[in-house]
């Protein structure tokens, strides 16, 4: 499940890109261990293990994607991809 917020960013100028930077909130409303990640940005590594009924609290870049793949018996399965603008946090 998405927990949707009023967002705090952050702008910085590194170079000559520039990135808007935002805090995110992902709850794992489910029964099962949910491995999340962000996928879609390649200078950043994030991957985490959300235990049912615990958050993740994380920065990423507004335009990040967060993978969320559901552990089920030695499986883990892509059960969604959230934009993180979604899942902005105060």
């Amino acid at each position: 499940m998405i927990s949707l917020l009023t967002s705090k960013t952050a702008s910085y100028s590194g170079g000559m890109k520039q990135a808007t930077k935002t805090v995110c909130r992902y709850i794992n409303h489910t029964r099962q261990f949910q491995i999340v990640r962000i996928a879609n940005v390649s200078d950043t590594f994030f991957e985490r293990t959300v235990l049912p009924g615990h958050q993740v609290v994380f920065e990423a870049d507004f335009d990040a994607e967060l993978e969320v793949h559901t552990y089920e018996i030695a499986t883990a399965i892509l059960t969604a991809r959230i934009s993180c603008d979604r899942l902005a946090s105060i």
